[in-house]
Order: structure tokens, then C-alpha cells, then sequence
């Protein structure tokens, strides 16, 4: 039986694709927006264990930042490879690739470079100098810590995002470390913040409706995504 590990970055991401695909040969961790801690996660899920088999697959899911300026809150990316700043770059699976290519689930997307950054990118000019520097077309902060756990163990991986933020909107200052370990989000804490500068809430409320439209795409995209790799007698 194939199966399947998803790192999610946030718990509304593992929601999303849960909801969309409740399915025993998909198992779902979350890593709290860390590259490290998807690192770990990844690490065990590419294990075997006497509770849990090794997965046939990696997969980062989950929504980003653009880079690319055309890119619009809810457009999806897939990922060609994963690049970090310390010059790391870690290729997509190209069966995985040409098997979502071939089904035509992905029809019109052009699988594009995604930068895993160790910190949240916030500004509209340094999203400009990592879309130059690397050619990369979105932003993550977990993507990275996966597809080094998965290429070390030799177990394929694959990148899924959908956007958040756009390139040319910079994230209000009251969203920053928003993100619990557990991949939850500090609402009373971010409110607080936002409340010493009032300014800041139609940002947040805009943040708020383009992430929930980015997690409809990631949980629909998924569904067709996961059922194609799941139908592959062999992911390696």
C-alpha cells in the first residue's frame, strides 16, 4: 500500500487537507511554520517504526508567500525544487511531476522554484531580491526542512503551495510570530499587537480572507493531487 506524509505548517493547512482528503494512506504532521521541526517530523515519517511504516512520499503543503508579481492570493504553486540561502537546493520529484502533469490535475501550472527561508519575509522589496537573486516564484518556511529530511532517507518529495500574500503586499507587523509550535495561531496576542496600531487592522483582515482563499485551493488541489499519487504502485 502506498502512503503518503504531508508536512503542513500551520494546523488550518492540515484542516484544509484532512477535510479534503480523509484517507488512512495520508499521514499528516504539522511542524509550526519551522524548518527544523519539519525537518524532525520529516525524519520519522521516513523511518520505519513498529506503529507506522516508512511513507512512499514527502510531500510540503501548505500557503505562501508570492514572489512572482502576477501571482494572485489563492493561486497554486508546485514546487520544481526547493532552494535555500546556503546555496541548497533540493529537486522535486520528477515521476511525481510528469504523474500530476499526465492527469491533467495540473493543468496550466508550470512547476517553479520555491525559496525556504528560515524567517518570515515580510516586505515587498525582499520578496523582489529573492525573486531575482533565485528565479524563486514563492516563499515558505518549512518546504526546506522537509526535502532535506526526504533527500537524505531517499524517499521522493514534493512541494504544494498556495498563495497567501502577494509580492507587492508587505505582511502587517502585528501578523509576525503569529504561529504557535503547534502550528495554531496567537489571535489574542495578534489582536493586542494590532490594537496599539489601529491602522494595521484592514491589513489583517485582508491577510485573514486571502489565507482562507489560499487553504480552499491547497485542500482542493490536494484531493486531486494525493488520489493521483496514492493510484502509483511506485513513488520511487
Amino acid at each position: 500500500m502506498v502512503k503518503i506524509g504531508v508536512i503542513c505548517g500551520l494546523l488550518s493547512e492540515a484542516k484544509a487537507v484532512r477535510s479534503m482528503f480523509p484517507d488512512e494512506r495520508v499521514d499528516i504532521v504539522i511542524s509550526g511554520a519551522n524548518a527544523a521541526r519539519a525537518e524532525k517530523l520529516a525524519t520519522a515519517l521516513c523511518q520505519d517504526s513498529p506503529t507506522s511504516p516508512r511513507v512512499d512520499m514527502i510531500v510540503s503543503a501548505g500557503v505562501s508567500g508570492g514572489l512572482l508579481p502576477a501571482f494572485q492570493p489563492g493561486d497554486l504553486v508546485i514546487g520544481s525544487e526547493v532552494v535555500t540561502g546556503n546555496q541548497e537546493r533540493f529537486p522535486c520529484d520528477a515521476g511525481a511531476l510528469a504523474r500530476l502533469q499526465h492527469s491533467h490535475r495540473a493543468a496550466g501550472i508550470s512547476p517553479s522554484i520555491i525559496f525556504g527561508s528560515d524567517r518570515v519575509i515580510s516586505s515587498p522589496a525582499e520578496k523582489e531580491q529573492l525573486r531575482t537573486r533565485y528565479d524563486a516564484k514563492s516563499v515558505d518556511m518549512e518546504s526546506h526542512g522537509a526535502a532535506r529530511a526526504a533527500h537524505r532517507a531517499g524517499v521522493p518529495f514534493l512541494a504544494v503551495r498556495a498563495i497567501a500574500d502577494p509580492a507587492q503586499r508587505a505582511l502587517p507587523s502585528a501578523a509576525l510570530g503569529a504561529v504557535k509550535p503547534d502550528g495554531g495561531t496567537r489571535i489574542a496576542a495578534t489582536l493586542a499587537k494590532a490594537a496599539m496600531q489601529p491602522t494595521q487592522f484592514p491589513a489583517l483582515i485582508q491577510l485573514g480572507q486571502d489565507s482562507n482563499q489560499a487553504l480552499k485551493t491547497l485542500g482542493v488541489s490536494l484531493r486531486g493531487f494525493l488520489g493521483v499519487l496514492l493510484l502509483s504502485s511506485n513513488l520511487g
